[in-house]
């Protein structure tokens, strides 16, 4: 997944080449005002694109929400490296729009920055990103819900990561079980640390090996749900002929 995720990374400069450089562009507050709403409705157009009605804030919300972070977005830019000369010279709506930017780029790169973790890792890190969005949202710094809207997709991203995983290593196991028996007069192990024919794999979903148990002639492999999908496997061996 991590060339999905470069792409994610960068696709508001990508979709939208303009905002690369915005700093440089010199207009006036009417234009950037106008720039504004119009990358507002653009973005509005590919995030809601199954929607009979496109949710757009009007110019009016859209200065209202500018005014109210332009303390911060300034504060922000200058500590980010923009002389402050420069910073006071820009317009609202140009302080708000490169603030947005550097906000939608923190709300990403809080989820990418722990996506290849293991997964219980990588969801612990991913619902602490939720939670810097949620409140970003909440205090009107996100003003444009681009990050908070694409971000609990990555989510279920890492879950079919994982999924997939896990059938993988279970198939495994049971192949390892099989080995197992073939050379013990065909019983299953007691636990499936007592397999030396090949490498047992852990749970990808926990990072911890298998929850395995003997109940008679049978073997019972279980572990946590990964979404809806439950893990049970019952694994009778078949007597010889």
């Amino acid at each position: 997944m991590r060339q999905a995720l470069d792409i994610e990374s960068n696709s508001v400069e990508l979709s939208f080449p303009e905002l690369r450089d915005l700093s440089s562009i010199e207009a006036t507050p009417d234009e950037w005002r106008a720039r504004f709403q119009r990358f507002v409705h653009e973005v509005a157009e590919v995030t809601q694109s199954q929607r009979n009605e496109l949710n757009v804030p009007s110019p009016e919300q859209l200065d209202a929400a500018c005014k109210k972070v332009f303390p911060i977005a300034k504060r922000t830019l200058i500590e980010r490296g923009t002389p402050a000369a420069k910073v006071e010279a820009m317009s609202v709506y140009q302080v708000g729009l490169l603030y947005w930017i550097i906000q939608h780029h923190e709300l990403i790169d809080g989820y990418t920055k722990v996506y290849s973790l293991p997964y219980p890792q990588a969801m612990k890190g991913m619902r602490a990103a939720s939670k810097v969005a949620e409140q970003a949202k909440a205090e009107g710094r996100e003003l444009v819900p681009l990050g908070s809207t694409l971000c609990p997709v990555m989510e279920s991203t890492r879950t079919a990561v994982v999924k997939d995983d896990r059938r993988v290593a279970i198939m495994r196991v049971i192949e390892a079980l099989r080995l197992h028996a073939a050379s013990h007069d065909g019983k299953l192990p007691e636990k499936l640390s007592d397999i030396n024919e090949v490498p047992i794999p852990d749970d990808p979903v926990t990072t911890k090996p298998f929850e395995y148990r003997r109940e008679g002639d049978k073997s019972i492999i279980e572990g946590p749900k990964v979404g809806d999908v439950p893990l049970q496997y019952e694994i009778t061996m078949a007597a010889a002929k």
